[in-house]
């Protein structure tokens, strides 16, 4: 079963989305399925998915989108009542 919501800490983000997107590809049918979907080549996912790459949000979004996923940020802290 896949998570609905990757809760990662805020340092070393993109990184962190990037090796678990990696890790998700198989269950999407492998890199290349994924790669052709997000109309990426298997060399660009790779890159952009490396602990060296440094991907770009439009990238991470095509790649998610092509998982039938998407990004979300949201506050992990309760909401303080305003005076």
């Amino acid at each position: 079963m896949i998570p609905q919501t990757l809760k990662i800490s805020v340092s070393g983000i993109v990184e962190k989305v990037a090796i678990k997107i990696q890790k998700m590809t198989k269950t999407f049918g492998g890199v290349e399925t994924v790669a052709g979907t997000a109309h990426l080549s298997t060399t660009q996912l790779y890159r952009t998915l490396s602990p060296e790459g440094n991907p770009v949000l439009s990238s991470l979004s095509a790649i998610l989108k092509a998982m039938g996923l998407r990004l979300a940020v949201q506050s992990d802290q309760t909401p303080q009542a305003h005076a």
